[in-house]
């Protein structure tokens, strides 16, 4: 069995999991869910690269031989799917926010400019760094 596959899946379950429910519980798993979920929620698309590039790390080195690295590999793509379902909540949100802003702030004062998506997906590091600093 592929211990370090498994704890990426559960990693990546709980991410999916903290990004799509809001955790109402005890203090501490409120505050970890709640990190979590922002931080992924904004760049969904790294974890899935990072899942993607574990479940090909372990095809690719024959870790996947028993039913239950199957299943893992079954759940993976199950957290894969939530993580598109995340990106594509984020996508919607955009025009939301443009009707806001034009609503409190005046039609017109929002950007109509196109973020760099090839960018934001190919590097996302660079792209925090380069928004964050203009």
């Amino acid at each position: 069995m592929a211990v370090g596959y498994l704890l990426t899946v559960v990693l990546a379950v709980l991410i999916v999991v903290f990004c799509l429910v809001c955790i109402r519980g005890p203090k501490p798993l409120f505050y970890v869910s709640y990190r979590l979920g922002l931080v992924f929620n904004e760049i969904p698309h790294v974890a899935l690269y990072a899942l993607v590039a574990s479940t090909a790390l372990a095809f690719s080195e024959g870790d996947i031989t028993t039913t239950s690295d199957r299943v893992n590999v079954g759940v993976a793509g199950a957290a894969a799917a939530g993580l598109v379902v995340v990106t594509l909540r984020g996508m919607r949100a955009a025009p939301v926010v443009r009707v806001a802003l034009d609503d409190a702030l005046g039609v017109g004062t929002a950007t109509h400019r196109r973020p760099p998506l090839a960018r934001i997906l190919l590097r996302p590091s660079s792209a925090v760094a380069v928004t964050s600093s203009g």
